[in-house]
């Protein structure tokens, strides 16, 4: 029998992860092998376009398939789209100076019109959710939990709330502490979203998830999201940054 240290990461279902939820080795291994395969290409003798697949099919499927688990933060998820902008520069041998939106910009505004980094994290973090979701079981239960709990920590009572709050901090990727937070980070910055599989059936309400105009109310309804007119925006800010620490100090509701 091996024995590992908490810190030391095994791999399990092909994620390498630490007993105590660590996944830097993931992320390590993910730009390494990144790297790896983009030198094993360099002479590569293939048409822009064959080598374009290439890049889509053996190269950034090492980072998808633990995109929605493996905690990038905001730093790393650029570093790594710079390494795909090379790869695909080197794909259609263009000059190291072509800009890197010009891989990620829809084809109808001249781009390839390939996902982000960025884009791919949201995806796989969504579709993550909602297979969770998808049968009655333990899973979903601990995901409707968490959901409740993370909405609640915001002073909100509905997803659509927590998502506003979410993109109005303007919270980064580094920021969440696990993937349900990771789902309302991701989700607040593309959409505005309530989760149906999150919700009871035929139209009633669960606990925690109450309409922000009803009885129970998130405490952050208390200031708006932008300064009333006459009001000096900066100072605004502010006072609401000092309000969401209510919640925190478990004052999140209002009747």
């Amino acid at each position: 029998m091996t024995y590992l240290e908490p810190t030391k990461a095994f791999k399990y279902l092909g994620i390498r992860v630490s007993i105590t939820g660590d996944m830097r080795e993931e992320r390590q291994h993910i730009e390494h092998e990144t790297v790896k395969m983009i030198k094993a290409t360099e002479r590569h003798q293939y048409s822009p376009s064959q080598m374009h697949w290439v890049v889509q099919v053996a190269i950034r499927p090492i980072f998808r398939y633990s995109a929605a688990l493996a905690g990038w933060t905001e730093k790393g998820i650029h570093a790594l789209e710079k390494t795909w902008a090379r790869a695909f520069r080197q794909a259609w041998r263009t000059g190291k100076n072509t800009p890197e939106v010009t891989f990620w910009a829809p084809q109808k505004h001249g781009g390839l019109g390939c996902l982000s980094a960025r884009a791919i994290v949201t995806h796989e973090v969504i579709g993550l959710m909602r297979q969770s979701a998808q049968l009655e079981h333990d899973l979903k239960r601990v995901g409707k939990y968490e959901l409740r709990k993370i909405v609640s920590e915001k002073g909100c009572t509905t997803l659509e709330a927590a998502c506003r709050e979410s993109q109005w901090d303007g919270a980064e990727c580094g920021e969440a502490r696990d993937v349900y937070e990771r789902f309302i980070n991701h989700a607040s910055r593309s959409m505005s979203m309530t989760w149906e599989d999150m919700l009871p059936e035929e139209g009633g309400q669960e606990e925690g998830q109450e309409e922000e105009g009803g009885g129970e109310r998130g405490i952050m309804t208390i200031m708006g999201q932008e300064a009333p007119e006459g009001r000096e925006p900066e100072r605004w800010r502010s006072a609401r940054k000092w309000l969401r620490k209510l919640p925190g100090w478990g004052i999140q509701t209002l009747r």
